[in-house]
């Protein structure tokens, strides 16, 4: 008898934490223990901006957004008059009413690791705060076709905060000596360099391509400081026009908080 009740209440236990888990509150905040119990949901603290070029002009881009549910949150002195978040990018907090939503989307443009803040504030004006950390990379493709001349691509990797700098720059760059209908082709020299924001160079590359044939350049950037950096393809040598597919991706160290979501028991 006894060891069934052990074994009950160990099941009733279980349940009561499993009920109390998944949810960002005033306990993970250290040490609160005012009126308000802020409760907050979300799928993702990380995310990918993305940018598209064509011969120097972009013709595509995707920022990233995450959205905050606030719903579950209380207050034992008065109900809830707003919800507030701060994107950590510089910008001003965005605050709904309680009444009409509780729910907040961020949307992020620029790359960086971000300290994101999200609270509430109850009718008696009592205010509390959490904050998270929000991972946001880059990746950008950027194209030319057909060209003798081409342009060289700036690279900023400065952060859109007072965050950490970015881990790496990956570089891939691809160069296409296309074959061209009733034109006879050859052989190009190629090179590829990378540049830092004093001009200097920092890596180089080269590739003889033959007619219909490609070459892929890839470099990684680390130690990586906030600043622009250059990538720059010539043709050395060799008439052909050149079609050029460069891939870049600013990433960061993975220091995002966790994912929060919703889960329905």
């Amino acid at each position: 008898m006894k060891q069934f009740l052990i074994a009950n209440y160990a099941v009733v236990l279980l349940l009561l934490v499993s009920s109390l888990s998944g949810c960002t509150s005033d306990d993970d905040a250290g040490g609160y223990d005012g009126p308000i119990n802020l409760v907050v949901y979300y799928d993702s603290t990380s995310g990918l901006i993305t940018e598209n070029t064509q011969g120097g002009t972009q013709i595509s881009s995707e920022d990233y957004s995450i959205e905050f549910d606030f719903s579950n949150s209380s207050s034992d002195k008065s109900s809830i008059s707003s919800f507030f978040a701060n994107a950590g990018d510089g910008s001003s907090d965005i605050v709904v009413d309680a009444a009409d939503s509780a729910q907040i989307s961020i949307t992020w443009a620029t790359h960086g690791l971000f300290n994101v803040t999200l609270g509430a504030i109850d009718e008696n004006e009592n205010t509390h705060s959490i904050e998270i950390k929000v991972r946001i990379e880059k990746r950008s493709w950027h194209n030319q076709t057909n060209t003798n001349n081409p342009l060289d691509y700036q690279i900023n990797a400065a952060p859109d905060n007072d965050g950490p700098n970015p881990k790496s720059i990956i570089i891939k760059s691809t160069v296409e000596n296309p074959s061209r209908q009733f034109t006879p082709g050859s052989d190009v020299m190629v090179s590829w360099s990378v540049s830092d924001g004093s001009g200097e160079e920092i890596a180089s590359g080269n590739a003889q391509i033959g007619d219909g044939q490609s070459e892929t350049w890839e470099y990684v950037v680390i130690d990586v400081m906030p600043e622009t950096y250059t990538l720059s393809i010539s043709r050395d040598q060799g008439n052909d026009n050149l079609d050029i597919q460069n891939d870049i991706h600013i990433t960061y160290d993975a220091a995002e908080s966790p994912s929060n979501p919703f889960d329905e028991i």
